[in-house]
């Protein structure tokens, strides 16, 4: 997809069977493309540039955060497809950076920015109907915490909704407990800041990503570096884990995704497709593909055979 996307900054699939895909591309609306058609529909409701977005596990409800210190709940219609934005959330009193939805229900979701704090969002029953006045609900917050000394770039849920992960420009990721609101413990040895945190699926373990070139694989278990992996010349703006927590895939601002086997920290393949930095990645359920996303460009790319 190539167009009039200007930098792309974020994107998921969306619907029950992965039919569309959501774009943001440092603009205040989304563009929700149907794969099939490419038709695309265009979310309006915030009011600056749109810097992530998350999709709940069912794939019909999207949770957006902006330069416009907000959150934004969006819910797609079973029959036509159609989304509406169904509540909005205010409480951010600078840019919200990151956000990520709960793993297993529809109940919460979290947001973290440049106010150095994250919070965690009820999601009501009313929260996820579409007003028949068209009116949004208002959404609450169940807990707020100052996590760090400079900006949350990241946040991740672990796959049992239990824990959360921060990872800010101060060079440092830390641990958290939702259901107890507390501080775990701190992961240190980033010589820069990190851009981004991701739960291993199957073990206790983090990913982070740095701009100091880097990406670290961390024990949740006693905050130990357990392996580093190096091959990108530049900033690594995100990872994410595939092939059920057994490789890792990663995008830098030099252009380059690498795919990465982690049992002896070897890259296996790089793609070589961007001139620019590159943003998100996201694979499919059944991880076939990859969406990568740089300055106006989407690619997929087929993942080599595990």
């Amino acid at each position: 997809m190539v167009g009039n996307n200007d930098e792309i900054l974020d994107v998921r699939f969306l619907g029950p069977d992965e039919s569309h895909l959501a774009v943001v591309s440092n603009s205040d609306q989304i563009k929700v493309f149907e794969l099939a058609t490419l038709n695309c529909q265009i979310l309006t409701g915030h009011t600056d540039i749109i810097v992530a977005i998350d999709v709940f596990k069912k794939g019909t409800m999207l949770v957006s955060s902006s330069k416009d210190n907000s959150v934004r709940l969006w819910l797609m219609d079973g029959e036509d497809k159609t989304i509406q934005c169904i509540a909005v959330g205010k409480g951010h009193t600078h840019s919200v950076l990151s956000v990520v939805s709960a793993r297993l229900s529809r109940k919460f979701f979290v947001s973290g920015g440049e106010d150095l704090t994250f919070k965690v969002w009820k999601i009501s029953s009313e929260n996820r109907k579409v007003s028949e006045k068209g009116q949004l609900s208002t959404l609450s917050v169940s807990y707020t915490e100052k996590a760090h000394d400079k900006s949350i770039n990241s946040l991740a849920i672990s796959p049992n909704d239990k824990l959360l992960a921060t990872g800010s420009q101060d060079r440092t990721a830390k641990l958290w407990h939702l259901e107890q609101e507390a501080f775990l413990g701190s992961f240190r040895g980033h010589k820069r800041g990190i851009w981004c945190v991701q739960f291993s699926p199957t073990d206790q373990a983090l990913a982070t990503s740095s701009a100091d070139g880097t990406i670290k694989i961390w024990s949740i278990a006693d905050f130990s570096c357990v392996k580093t992996f190096e091959g990108h010349d530049a900033s690594v703006l995100k990872v994410t884990f595939l092939t059920r927590g057994m490789q890792i895939m990663s995008s830098g601002s030099d252009g380059l995704l690498k795919l990465w086997t982690i049992k002896n920290n070897e890259c296996i393949k790089t793609f070589d497709e961007h001139d620019d930095k590159v943003w998100a990645i996201t694979p499919t359920k059944s991880e076939d593909y990859v969406v990568n996303c740089g300055t106006r460009r989407l690619l997929r790319a087929r993942l080599p055979p595990s």
